[in-house]
């Protein structure tokens, strides 16, 4: 499989995600979209987690994503805030 090129991005921080929005995932060279709104959960420490359901655009493979608070991911320009459910 050949990785895709990466789109155009912006560093955002992930508390900015919502259903719809896009970003690039560049361990794996993917791009990811958001499918549910944020689930708060905890690490293996306790620490706060930002929990995103989210599909491989070139796979289909769901599963989630776990960020820090205040982390930031870089984001696909133009997708932040298009929540596939209300247009918004």
């Amino acid at each position: 499989m050949t990785a895709r090129k990466k789109p155009r991005t912006d560093l955002r921080p992930v508390s900015d995600l919502r259903p719809g929005s896009r970003l690039w995932y560049p361990y794996e060279r993917v791009e990811v979209e958001i499918l549910r709104d944020v689930e708060p959960g905890t690490d293996q420490f306790g620490r706060p987690l930002l929990r995103y359901w989210a599909r491989r655009v070139d796979t289909g493979a769901e599963g989630y994503m776990d960020y820090g608070e205040g982390a930031e991911a870089p984001i696909v320009r133009g997708t932040v805030g298009n929540d596939v459910r209300t247009g918004r």
